[in-house]
């Protein structure tokens, strides 16, 4: 799932939630642009706080002078790998088909990388 979040603080400013289900929470990322399949280099992504379930199909204002969010991309996933520091997953959205993968980098920083349809997992 991906959101739009017209966030309104303009130190943070308006950004793309990517959102994964993972138990009773969803782990979520903050990235500069939403995800389309066709990306030809990795994005930077910086991890959020868990979010509640309830956005999986919330839509509109956030309470706490924290904006609205908007529904960009819904739809399944499926999980290659998930460890500390290292997802794989296949979103399965109607519009929007492709592998990732999200590794953490130096700091708190993280990156999304798509890869090649039916490509093989580089460990690392």
């Amino acid at each position: 799932m991906i959101l739009f979040h017209d966030h309104a603080d303009p130190a943070i400013g308006s950004h793309y939630d990517l959102l994964l289900a993972r138990g009773r929470v969803l782990k979520a990322w903050r990235l500069p642009r939403a995800l389309t399949g066709r990306e030809r280099a990795p994005l930077v992504a910086a991890p959020l706080p868990d979010h509640r379930r309830r956005y999986l199909t919330h839509q509109g204002p956030i309470g706490g002078a924290r904006g609205s969010v908007r529904r960009v991309v819904g739809g399944e996933y499926l999980t290659h790998h998930w460890a500390a520091g290292r997802i794989e997953v296949t979103l399965l959205a109607p519009d929007l088909r492709a592998r990732y993968r999200l590794r953490r980098g130096a700091g708190r920083t993280w990156s999304v990388e798509r890869l090649p349809a039916g490509g093989i997992s580089r460990q690392s």
